[in-house]
C-alpha cells in the first residue's frame, strides 16, 4: 500500500473518532457541571421508531421504561421528542443545545427497533425475538461476552457494527448496505443484495444467499458471494 493511501486511511479514521466523540460525549469532567438531566417515564410499548437523525444509547431493563438525556443548564429542555401510539414509541431528534447529542432507552421488552436515519448503540442482549431495522442510518452493538440471537435488516446505504466475545445466531437481510462483525458466529443466515459488504471475523455454518453483486469476507478472505 502506497504511504500515501496509509495517510488518507489514517486521516479519515481520526475524523470518524471525532465525530463519533462529539455524538456520545458525556465523560469529560466539566459535563455534568454544565449540563441538566432530564428522565421521562414513558407508558408501555413493544415497537421503537426513530427518526430525524436521532443518536440513541438503549438498553435493556427489566424494572422500567426511561428515557433520558443532558441539555445545557440554563435552557429549556425538549419534551416534545417522543410520544407513544398503538404500542410505538416514537423518537426524533430533540436537537439539543451542547456536547452531547445522545438520548438513553431503557426498557422492559421490545419486539421490534426501526431507526430511520438514526444511530442507536445497544448496550446488551437484545430480546431473542427482536427484529431490529435500519433505513440509512447506523447500529452498533457492543456486549463484552456472548450474544445470543441478532435479527437484522439494512437497507439504503446503512451500517452495522457488532463487537462480542462470541454470537450464536445471526439473521441477516442487506439491501445497499454494510455489516462487520467483530465476533465468532456458530450460525450465520444473511440475505445481502445490490452491492452490499458483509464481513465476520469467523463463522462455524453459514448460509449465504445474494443476487450477484455483494461480497462477504471472513478470516479466510474476501470473495464475491455465489447465488
Amino acid at each position: 500500500m502506497k504511504s500515501s493511501q496509509k495517510i488518507l486511511i489514517v486521516f479519515f479514521s481520526i475524523i470518524a473518532l471525532f465525530h463519533l466523540s462529539l455524538l456520545f460525549e458525556v465523560d469529560k469532567p466539566d459535563f455534568y457541571e454544565t449540563h441538566s438531566a432530564k428522565e421521562f417515564r414513558p407508558k408501555p410499548f413493544s415497537h421503537l421508531m426513530i427518526n430525524d437523525d436521532a443518536v440513541l444509547m438503549i438498553e435493556k431493563d427489566t424494572t422500567q421504561n426511561q428515557l433520558k438525556y443532558h441539555y445545557l443548564k440554563n435552557t429549556q429542555p425538549d419534551t416534545s421528542f417522543f410520544f407513544v401510539r398503538n404500542d410505538t414509541l416514537f423518537v426524533k431528534n430533540p436537537h439539543l443545545k451542547g456536547k452531547s447529542k445522545a438520548i438513553t432507552l431503557k426498557y422492559k421488552k421490545l419486539n421490534s427497533i426501526t431507526a430511520n436515519n438514526s444511530h442507536i448503540n445497544l448496550l446488551n442482549n437484545p430480546d431473542k425475538n427482536t427484529v431490529i431495522k435500519s433505513r440509512a442510518g447506523e447500529i452498533r452493538i457492543r456486549k463484552k461476552d456472548s450474544l445470543q440471537n441478532l435479527n437484522i435488516s439494512l437497507s439504503q446505504e446503512s451500517r452495522l457494527k457488532v463487537e462480542a466475545k462470541y454470537l450464536k445466531t445471526a439473521n441477516i437481510d442487506m439491501t445497499n448496505s454494510s455489516a462487520h462483525f467483530n465476533t465468532s458466529i456458530e450460525n450465520l443466515n444473511a440475505d445481502i443484495r445490490k452491492n452490499s459488504n458483509l464481513s465476520v471475523k469467523n463463522v462455524i455454518h453459514s448460509n449465504i444467499r445474494n443476487d450477484g453483486s455483494s461480497y462477504f469476507s471472513n478470516k479466510q478472505g474476501h470473495f464475491k458471494a455465489k447465488d
